[in-house]
């Protein structure tokens, strides 16, 4: 379902190159399979908004009830669309139209069809995804390699412990 096209509120015209519309389709109902190309599909009850894109399914597979696949036009790519849905842009929208609703967060199909985005043109788009993802990537090779260091750290801290207080190794004064 197309949207209304409006313009962030936070940013000039001048600012957003492209406006803000609304270009998808949610569904529960989806047999996804290899010829389908790849899929963003999130999760909308329950722990609301954690997002997957799947590529390269050797077989079909099936959805439960808890996720929707969501659909694009031929001018939202993919990928980009994955992005939106892990960025602020999702989550604003999401806790505008759910304050105050349910004290158990649902993401209704009929409401998220009405979600609305920047979409800047197909190349900008595969501009901004090549950036994340390189960019992602490397941001979560550090943080990989921080909670190793971290887990070290706790391994050897609970190894020094056990060892002082059971008497395996004494405190030279």
């Amino acid at each position: 379902a197309l949207g209304a096209i409006c313009m962030p509120s936070q940013a000039s015209a001048a600012e957003v190159s492209s406006p803000v519309v609304n270009n998808i389709k949610a569904t529960t109902t989806f047999q996804a399979t290899p010829s389908n190309g790849p899929v963003v599909i999130i999760t909308k009850d329950g722990t609301v908004g954690k997002v997957a894109m799947i590529e390269g399914l050797d077989s079909e597979a099936s959805l439960n009830s808890g996720v929707l696949r969501i659909r694009t036009d031929n001018k939202v790519k993919t990928r980009y669309l994955y992005w939106i849905l892990n960025s602020e842009v999702f989550w604003h929208w999401f806790n505008y139209t759910n304050g105050g609703n349910s004290t158990i967060l649902h993401l209704y199909q009929n409401v998220f069809e009405k979600f609305s985005f920047p979409l800047p043109n197909l190349t900008t788009q595969i501009e901004i995804c090549e950036f994340l993802d390189n960019e992602i990537s490397t941001l979560d090779a550090a943080i990989n390699k921080v909670k190793k260091i971290i887990e070290l750290a706790e391994s050897t801290k609970k190894s020094l412990i056990y060892e002082y207080v059971t008497g395996k190794k004494r405190v030279e004064v």
